[in-house]
């Protein structure tokens, strides 16, 4: 759903994208060319991680889009819980200027 809205919604007010479990293709984004992120558990079930190489493709064409595989993390990122958190929290913050004045 959420690829649907960023290719139907040019403009859209969101600065970055975090795909979470996606399994299929990630879509051209069209005129919405925000930094996406794919990260996916080591241990993922193994549709997630046997697609990873198609999703890691499509990100190429993406300008600033990443894949990260989080270290031993499952599905649930059971016992990575802070790995993946991080790493989700720092892509948007590494991609987007902060306003004038701001601080992290």
């Amino acid at each position: 759903m959420s690829n649907v809205y960023f290719q139907q919604t040019p403009g859209s007010p969101y600065s970055a994208w975090v795909v979470m479990g996606v399994t299929g293709r990630i879509l051209p984004l069209k005129e919405n060319s925000l930094p996406v992120l794919d990260p996916y558990g080591e241990k993922n079930l193994p549709v997630n991680v046997s697609s990873a190489w198609l999703r890691r493709a499509q990100l190429m064409f993406l300008p600033q889009s990443e894949q990260v595989m989080v270290a031993n993390a499952d599905h649930h990122d059971t016992g990575a819980e802070k790995a993946a958190a991080r790493t989700i929290i720092d892509f948007p913050e590494s991609r987007v200027p902060l306003a004038s004045g701001e601080q992290k």
